[in-house]
């Protein structure tokens, strides 16, 4: 629920952020228009000093007849357009000035805001890379996630494998790419058969002895054909993290195969134990 809200509240914050930006851009098509307008004026102002500059080099003889009142009003209605052309340049430019820079001034913030919040998000929001069952849920409402501290453990849909130990005694005769059968202990082989398999990694290090397995012995991993028994007549029956499992890896054709039992499907993280 918490998580919930706190997408609300960022989506709401989004919403303002895109409306002051709706806004702004109103402002500069507001603040276009005023320039169209005032260049419309500019060009208006131009066309009546040609016309006057027209009348009077068209007025040849008759203007030097005409009385100097006459003369200086023309002269005056030239400077005075003249004038007011210039005044219309420097509003036009400086407003133009003034709509950039509140413009970049607004982006600038619109953008650090918009940063702050995908931050926030990506914070806020973790994802796994692959798609799967959760359990070992570390984290918690308020939890701050760590880098160094494991959240949650996720067993991948349709990927699951079967984790062996070899024991120093048999791991000179196991080898990467061998065939293993793989019986699961809670549906007789007789009825519900096996699932083919093939050894895909040996680990290179043997691990120490610990409570669950009194010897030394090296990790492997075996992938299965098929995530599912599929029983002669029967439904379809999938796989799931934690089944016990009997593995038995085919070494040599003259040589007995060395059964493994497994306690458990895994990832990555369950272990087995060896039976001779």
């Amino acid at each position: 629920y918490q998580y919930q809200k706190q997408q609300q509240t960022v989506g709401d914050r989004l919403a303002q952020l895109q409306e002051i930006e709706d806004n702004a851009r109103i402002e500069l098509r507001e603040q276009r228009q005023k320039i169209e307008t005032r260049q419309a004026e500019i060009a208006r102002l131009q066309e009546e000093q040609r016309r006057l500059q027209l009348e009077m080099s068209q007025g040849g003889q008759e203007l030097v007849n005409t009385t100097a009142t006459t003369q200086k009003d023309i002269q005056e209605a030239l400077v005075r357009n003249e004038q007011r052309i210039a005044d219309i340049d420097s509003q036009l430019v400086q407003a133009i000035l003034n709509i950039l820079v509140e413009n970049e001034k607004r982006i600038k913030e619109l953008n650090s805001r918009i940063s702050q919040l995908q931050q926030r998000l990506k914070y806020q929001e973790v994802r796994a890379k692959v798609a799967g069952k959760v359990f070992d849920l570390q984290a918690y409402n308020g939890f701050v996630a760590n880098p160094s501290e494991k959240l949650l453990e996720i067993v991948p849909q349709d990927q699951l494998l079967a984790e062996v130990f070899i024991t120093n005694q048999d791991i000179g005769f196991v080898k990467e790419g061998m065939d293993a059968d793989v019986r699961i202990d809670t549906f007789p082989f007789s009825e519900f058969g096996d699932i083919d398999g093939t050894v895909q990694s040996i680990g290179s290090d043997a691990l120490p002895p610990d409570e669950n397995n009194q010897y030394y012995r090296f990790p492997a991993k075996v992938e299965l054909e098929q995530q599912a028994l599929t029983p002669k007549g029967g439904r379809r029956i999938p796989l799931q993290s934690g089944m016990s499992v009997t593995v038995n890896i085919k070494v040599r054709e003259d040589r007995k195969v060395i059964s493994l039992f497994i306690e458990l499907f895994t990832d990555q993280i369950e272990s087995l134990k060896q039976v001779r």
